[in-house]
């Protein structure tokens, strides 16, 4: 099979595979963080798509951590721009397979050209849905897909919620990049690429005409301004098509998703001038209250909104409150809202006309106002801060509030005309009525017009709001209501063709079509002509739209209101009414079979009675029979009365109990009519009936149904019955169990006990009763009540347990060694040993808290029952439990994992699926961290968890989820993978009432809380829980080592101390768990003394067994035990192999890096110290341990500057980095032009805004020439000294007037307060000129942290700006330090000079003294060998020196050479000696001689002999010659693999080293440089040449010397 690399990166990998012997796939396998979880969302989403064109296929066999897809071949568009035939081709084909991605309810999110797969022959396919949505779409908190083909609304930086169109964004950005080779967007800066994103322009002159506003159009940054959907791109491309230069306008056949109403309401000129009349009298004194009522969606709110711009004309306010059908009251409702709106248009207005209101409102409101503004903060703003009133009684405020309210509006409006519109009516409470009936009473107030809506048809004449209205019409309060009626057909032509942009005779056409349907209610009208174009009967064409008047009219036949549904179905025959009650009584898919045997029609006359109901569109009958809409059912269940229902449901009962095979669906119908069932033989049918169902229910885990139908099987079922009675209590005691109704279930089982002394009656009970009081931590009396039910079947325990066990667990080790588990395979028939066997097993868990030598021999007392009756389900279960038997009494793991495995294998073949989920948790969970990879443990505890879920172990389910957690910190790369899986366990626990489970994940989950660096808790009372443990010791060990892991990560030495030998001493009660191990761990680095030496040998047998999960562990401690002995040397080396060995354990990693960055920072080694803190920084960051993080920046502040990304959103990451580099740009700029030209790109990027000023007191400064400011929200923030977001300041009454908004069509705005001590009032402004909605609130923490970052360096600009003279000062003070900075770079050159002259004199006494010692007497092995070592570090701290010395040199340009003849040979001969290298050919002439330096030759050689030795596995081979008068040359070749074709280039620079070798081979990287650099010097050079099969060969080519001078003689050349 060929396999072809794809893509690579940190999170994924594609491969191609082709088989010889059929198609090929493609794999695209996921890691990291949430790896599964990507995997199977992109599956289910392919499968969600499956047979779509363009779309890739899944392959039939799939992987969980691997999706597999079949091979459609192709490969990536090209880099180029594309020939525009195939552009356009290729667009119109993607822009349809969008479409239909669209309509499958899925979101892409990620289109981009690297997702895009052309193919020779086909359709190209989009690829890659890991990122898509097929939920509703969401405001995305940050990034996600691609930078630079994000919609702004994707980036996460904008208020605006990502819908289809932001994919719409990413296909024109890849279409743009396909038409002009490049990207709409480029650059590598993630905040340059989102500030560009969300303000920047391509350009457009590289696009062809037309085809350009198509694509420019895709790249609107205001969704509303793009297309809207793929439909209407795939439209206007194939215009483009057939018609480049034709006549039509990109997007005028592109509708919405949604088609909406139209922004000018339609067909209500008479109820518009009622309105407007009314506001013209409340303007010259008469002021009557306004009622609107009509039905829901008639348009009561949207008439309203007219007298916005009639009032605004005027210089007047529109001020509107709203009810909520579930939320009413002063503070939350309608009045209280009005009041609030109408305090914040006040704090906008110029300081002198908000002075004269202040003063106004100041005198006239009495001091009972304080109430209202106690509830409205603006109000208290407005007033000038009164001092708060005394706490009332909640009886009188809403008086006093209403008074104050009509105080407040009369002032007011006697200077500005206001409008106030409080909606939604009805659902007003009583007390809010009062307040507003004393503002109505209170007479027409000259300048007010209030305007009340609300749903007559919810305000019947029961309705407090009925008799209010009425009042007021009667006393001449209120104008004579306006009720809304529905459009008139002229008005629902027009309406129709608004929303479809249809001219008047066609719109007609369809409104006629539709309009009996709807009524004429616009609200109706719009969604039937949504669901038309859903259904596709109303379909967008060239001229318009596409429709069949006969398809039409069944569709609205189909779709009418509940209550035309309801006639229509009166209408059908009476035997097809009975069918479609049936029909709503069985639920939804109902086979005809059964249907038919339900209402008692023959099988084959069945299709006949459905016809009708089929034909009108109220049902489909296919395979199955169902209802075609919710309505429809509904308004079926209406067709009879409750009581006729239950007969209905009670004959239909009968016969379906009488017809074999729907028992359950009897069940279900009997259910609601046990109280018409009198006949006792009937009753104990439908008992039976009912009870079988209950225990379906029961096993499916659907325990509430499980409840009702138990409790109606008992209250039908004679009170004779008691066989009968006792198994339905057995089954409800069960049910009410898993419930957590532990009350109820215990009085069920003591009356069941009081009446049935037969113990295999109670069996299933009891051991039942044994989990709920284990569940609730009253593990003494499940003891008590275990040992008692053993008693009554003759077994009782031996009167000294623990020799007994003992001797017992030395027997089953033996035979265990001699035999293997050879258990016999027979299966016990005996109720009695099956009975004893479920108890056993329902009593380990309990002894295992309480009593250890009971749960031992509970466990051995099963091996006995195995050995000599056979196997049986609990059995399995109970011998899985070996291994806490065998690990505490002997320290013997493997004997426990050789019988649990067994027991799990018996439990499958014999077919048990609860007992071998038991036997799964306890082998996996107990035995086999002990020997597997950590890696391999969890993933089969997924598994196992599931199969607990399925058999409906709900109890163990618990515990098994949360012992999971301590693995999962382990193990998973993320924390907040285990945050998420620690809250799904806690809902678990808490659902299912598992005190236990409940209990470990809540201490699991403060732990995980304080390593991400969360110190709030989340409301944890730690003595309130340490109470609930109470004497618990397995929690009391969980807690206490939860404690000690925080303190460990934390570096909290007390708390370690404490927690850490706490842990140790409740460590009994967690033996055989993973955790017993950590609990050692934190107690030997806790105590690195002989005191720990037991839990130390403890962990060195573990890692023996499984050097994977515990070696690392193991060589941290035995590092610290080192360290506290003062052997340092020994600690870095064991830290250093700790280090190398870790994988896959993230703490392990950051832990054994901080500990080894300790070490050698004490050591006096900074340079290796700090990598290894940052190693250690950056694991803990990748990990999500924020706290140990933060604490190592505090520790070690060089840390701060050390950037890492670390983990996190892609917004909080884009947010850290515009702090930086905002923080950079401030703390570096000391000029108000300097802040402002930094800050504003931080700013637009982050935000979106278009312009960024700031304002000061007397100046504004800006990043563009004008200084323009909306001064009244300027005036807004400084007066109430809080951040002012406006999604669109447009069409805010408060600053929509103000001329910075003049001639936009939208403005967002976002003003932040800057406490700047030298700038009273300074504010920092930001808008986007182009659309609304952009700013969010999820970075205006953000941009209000450089805000405050801003206050300080505006104090220092504007102290700065008035001092120049100092700048003077400063600007010479900086040239002195320049030179004092010269000074000390000739110092450091002098100093490393005199310090390469110090080290190296004692490096070289120190080699002479080691070469002594090693050519002397024979020393003692050990001796011997420390030696060794200490004399090859010794050589190789001397090279580093000599490179180190010689860098320098070369650097300083002090590197010189003086040639003279050496002979070559004897320098050959000398390298290979001083490397200790043998076995080389060497081809040299005795008389070859070269001039050079002979000291530099011996380097060379040393160097490129040594480098063979790391790198190229050795030399080879030495071959030097020389060719008269030319060169001398020495090649020097290896046998390695050679030097990779892409270092080549890079092979002799400074530090060069191979990213294959880098991190396995020790070295500094110069070596090479050196030679290079030492041959230069000497007249030559070196070159690299690779070797035609395998190895390298370096050529040093030297001057030639041919004759030897007469003053050497015969002597050697000199040396």
């Amino acid at each position: 099979m060929g396999e072809e690399l794809l893509y690579l990166s940190d999170r994924t990998q594609v491969t191609r595979h082709t088989p010889s012997d059929g198609p090929g796939v493609v794999r695209k396998h996921a890691t990291g963080a949430g790896a599964i979880r990507r995997i199977e969302h992109e599956r289910a989403v392919l499968e969600k798509l499956a047979g779509l064109p363009g779309v890739p296929r899944l392959a039939a066999h799939q992987e969980r951590r691997t999706l597999v897809l079949q091979d459609d071949g192709g490969g990536p568009p090209p880099a180029g721009p594309m020939h525009l035939p195939d552009l356009v081709r290729i667009a119109h084909a993607l822009a349809t397979t969008v479409a239909a991605v669209h309509r499958a309810g899925v979101l892409h999110r990620d289109i981009t050209p690297d997702n895009v797969v052309l193919r020779p022959d086909a359709p190209p396919l989009l690829i890659d849905f890991d990122l898509a949505l097929t939920g509703a779409p969401e405001t995305d908190e940050g990034p996600v897909g691609t930078l630079g083909f994000l919609a702004p609304e994707q980036t996460g930086r904008t208020g605006l919620s990502t819908d289809r169109r932001a994919d719409l964004y990413g296909l024109g950005a890849t279409l743009y990049t396909l038409a002009t080779g490049t990207p709409p967007v480029t650059g590598h800066d993630p905040l340059e690429l989102v500030r560009d994103t969300l303000v920047g322009t391509p350009s457009a002159s590289g696009l062809p005409p037309r085809l350009g506003d198509i694509i420019m159009r895709l790249l609107e940054k205001d969704p509303d301004r793009r297309y809207q959907s793929a439909e209407g791109l795939a439209h206007d491309l194939a215009r483009w098509t057939a018609d480049p230069d034709g006549d039509w306008t990109p997007g005028d056949r592109d509708f919405p998703q949604f088609l909406p109403a139209p922004p000018v309401l339609v067909g209500r000129d008479p109820q518009i001038g009622t309105l407007a009349a009314a506001l013209d009298r409340a303007l010259s004194g008469d002021g009557r209250a306004v009622l609107v009522s009509g039905p829901a969606g008639i348009g009561k709110s949207t008439l309203i909104q007219t007298l916005r711009p009639l009032i605004a004309a005027r210089g007047g306010w529109f001020i509107a409150g709203k009810y909520e059908q579930f939320r009413t009251g002063v503070d939350a409702g309608g009045t209280g809202q009005v009041i609030r709106n109408l305090a914040r248009l006040l704090l906008a207005l110029p300081e002198a006309e908000l002075t004269g209101h202040r003063e106004r409102l100041v005198a006239a409101l009495n001091p009972v106002g304080k109430v209202v503004s106690g509830v409205v903060p603006e109000l208290d703003i407005l007033l000038g801060g009164q001092v708060p009133a005394e706490p009332l009684d909640l009886v009188t405020p809403p008086i006093w509030a209403g008074g104050t309210s009509v105080t407040l509006l009369r002032t007011v409006a006697a200077h500005r005309p206001l409008v106030m519109v409080v909606d939604d009516l009805q659902w007003a409470t009583g007390t809010s009525l009062r307040v507003l009936d004393e503002l109505v009473a209170a007479g027409p107030i000259p300048g007010l017009l209030v305007v009340c809506a609300f749903r007559d048809e919810e305000a019947d004449a029961g309705h407090p709001l009925a008799g209010v209205a009425a009042r007021w019409e009667r006393d001449g309060l209120a104008e004579p209501p306006l009720r809304l009626a529905g459009l008139d057909r002229a008005g629902l032509a027009e309406l129709t063709g608004a929303v479809l942009r249809l001219e008047h005779p066609a719109a007609e056409s369809l409104a006629d079509l539709i309009g009996t349907a709807t009524s004429g209610n616009p609200y109706a009208t719009v969604e039937l002509i949504n669901g038309l174009r859903t259904e596709g009967l109303l379909r967008p064409a060239e001229g318009g739209w596409d429709w069949d008047p006969d398809p039409v009219r069944g569709f609205i036949a189909r779709h009418r209101l509940p209550q035309l549904l309801t006639a229509r179905l009166e209408q059908q025959a009476a035997t097809t009414r009975r069918l479609l009650v049936a029909l709503t009584c069985l639920g939804s898919n109902v086979l005809p079979e059964l249907l038919a045997t339900a209402a008692a029609i023959p099988p084959a006359a069945l299709p006949a009675h459905l016809a009708p109901a089929v034909t009108d569109g109220l049902i489909c009958a296919d395979s199955t029979v169902k209802f075609c809409h919710d309505l429809v059912l509904q308004a079926a269940r209406d067709l009879l009365p409750a009581a006729e229902m239950d007969r209905t449901r009670l004959a239909m009962a009968r016969r379906l109990a009488a017809h074999g095979g729907y028992e359950q669906q009897a069940a279900e119908q009997y259910l609601p009519a046990t109280g018409l069932i009198g006949d006792d033989g009937e009753r104990r049918t439908a008992s039976a009936l009912l009870h079988q169902a209950g225990r379906h229910a029961a096993r499916m885990t659907n325990y509430p149904a499980a409840d009702e139908l138990l409790t109606a099987a008992d209250r039908l079922l004679p009170a004779a019955d008691a066989a009968g009675r006792d198994a339905i209590a057995v089954d409800r005691h069960t049910t009410l169990f898993s419930l957590g109704r532990h009350a109820e279930a215990d009085r069920i089982y003591r009356d069941l006990a009081a009446r049935s002394p037969d113990p295999l009656v109670l069996v299933a009970a009891t051991a039942v009763q044994i989990n709920s009081l284990t569940q609730r931590d009253e593990c003494h009396a499940a003891i008590t009540l275990g040992l008692d039910a053993l008693r009554r079947f003759g077994i009782t325990p031996p009167a000294d347990l623990a020799a007994d066990n003992q001797r017992a667990v030395v027997e089953l080790r033996d035979w265990v060694a001699e035999f293997g588990p050879a258990y016999p395979t027979w299966e016990c028939t005996s109720p009695q040993i099956v009975a004893v066997a479920r108890i056993l097993q329902r009593m380990l868990v309990p002894t295992f808290v309480a009593d250890p030598d009971l749960h031992a021999w509970l466990v051995l007392r099963a091996h006995v029952l195995w050995q000599h009756n056979g196997v049986c389900s609990p059995l399995t279960g109970t011998l899985g439990g070996a291994i806490r038997v065998t690990s505490w009494l002997l320290d013997d793991h493997r004997t426990g994992y050789v019988l649990t495995g067994h027991a799990l294998r018996a439990a499958r073949e014999h077919g048990y699926p609860a007992a071998a989920a038991v036997a799964a948790y306890q082998h996996f969970m107990l035995a086999a961290p002990w020997f597997e990879p950590l890696e391999e443990v969890v993933e089969a505890c997924w598994q196992t968890r599931d199969e607990l879920l399925t058999v409906g172990d709900v109890q163990i389910a618990g515990w098994h989820s949360a012992r999971l957690l301590v693995l999962l910190v382990e193990t998973e790369e993320s924390l907040q993978t285990c945050a998420e899986e620690t809250a799904a366990v806690l809902a678990f626990a808490e659902k299912t009432g598992n005190w236990y489970a409940r209990l470990i994940a809540l201490g699991h989950r403060q732990l995980i809380q304080a390593l991400r660096g969360h110190t709030d808790g989340e409301g944890f009372d730690e003595t309130a829980y340490l109470d609930e443990i109470g004497e618990n010791s397995a929690l009391l060990a969980d807690y206490h080592l939860d404690r000690a892991l925080t303190a460990l990560l934390s570096d909290d030495t007390a708390a370690l101390a404490e927690h850490s030998a706490a842990a140790m001493e409740h460590s009994k009660a967690i033996r055989g768990f993973y955790s017993s191990a950590l609990a050692r761990v934190t107690r030997c680095l806790s105590d690195p003394s002989p005191a720990s030496a037991d839990a130390r040998d403890w962990l060195a047998r573990r890692a023996a067994d499984s050097p994977r999960n515990f070696r690392p562990l193991l060589l941290l401690v035995d590092a610290e035990v080192a360290r506290a002995g003062g052997d340092a040397v020994a600690a870095m080396r064991l830290f250093d192999e700790g280090l190398h060995e870790v994988t896959g354990r993230p703490w392990h990693h950051a832990l054994l890096a901080e500990r080894a960055a300790r070490l050698h920072l004490e050591q006096g080694l900074p340079h290796t110290g700090r990598r290894l803190l940052v190693e250690a920084r950056d694991a803990y960051r990748a990990w999500g341990a924020g706290g140990p993080a933060a604490r190592l920046e505090a520790e070690h502040p060089f840390l701060r500057n050390t950037a890492s990304m670390g983990p996190g959103t892609g917004a909080d990451r884009l947010d850290l980095m515009a702090i930086l580099r905002a923080s950079r740009a401030l703390s570096s700029k000391t000029t108000l032009a300097g802040l402002t030209t930094q800050v504003i790109d931080v700013l637009c990027a982050m935000t979106g805004a278009t312009d960024v000023r700031l304002s000061l007191r007397d100046r504004t400064v800006s990043g563009s020439s004008t200084t323009d400011l909306p001064a009244s929200a300027v005036r807004y923030v400084q007066r109430t000294h809080h951040p002012l977001l406006v999604a669109d300041a447009t069409r805010d009454d408060r600053f929509s007037q103000d001329p910075y908004f003049t001639g936009l069509e939208a403005c967002s705005l976002l003003v932040i307060p800057v406490p700047c001590q030298s700038a009273e009032d300074a504010v920092l402004v930001l808008a986007n000129r182009r659309q609304g909605g952009v700013f969010s609130t999820g970075r205006l923490e953000t941009v209000e942290l450089i805000a405050g970052q801003l206050a300080v360096s505006l104090d220092n600009a504007l102290h700065y700006d008035s001092l120049e003279g100092e700048v003077r000062a400063r600007t010479a003070e900086i040239a002195d330090r320049n030179r004092e900075l010269e000074a000390a770079n000739q110092l450091k050159a002098d100093l490393i000079g005199m310090l390469g002259h110090e080290i190296n004199n004692p490096l070289g006494t120190i080699l002479g003294s080691l070469d002594l010692v090693l050519t002397d007497d024979p020393l003692p092995p050990s001796a011997e060998l420390l030696v060794a070592r200490a004399h090859g570090a010794t050589r190789r701290l001397a090279g580093i020196v000599d490179e180190v010395l010689a860098l320098v040199s070369i650097d300083a340009g002090r590197l010189t050479a003086t040639p003279r003849p050496v002979r070559v040979a004897d320098h050959i001969e000398a390298a290979l000696g001083a490397t200790a290298t043998t076995a080389v050919t060497v081809s040299c002439p005795p008389d070859l001689v070269a001039a050079v330096q002979p000291g530099h030759l011996d380097q060379i050689l040393t160097n490129l002999i040594s480098n063979a030795d790391k790198y190229g596995g050795g030399v080879e081979a030495i071959d030097a010659h020389g060719s008269g008068a030319g060169p001398v040359t020495i090649d020097v070749a290896d046998r390695g693999p050679g030097v990779p074709p892409e270092f080549r280039d890079r092979l002799f620079g400074r530090f060069a080293r191979a990213e294959g070798t880098a991190r396995n081979v020790a070295g500094t990287g110069l070596g090479l440089y050196i030679v290079r650099e030492l041959a230069r010097a000497n007249g030559g050079d070196v070159r690299y040449r690779p070797s035609p099969v395998r190895g390298s060969t370096f050529v040093v080519s030297l001057p030639p010397a041919t004759v030897v001078r007469n003053t050497v003689g015969s002597r050697r050349p000199a040396e």
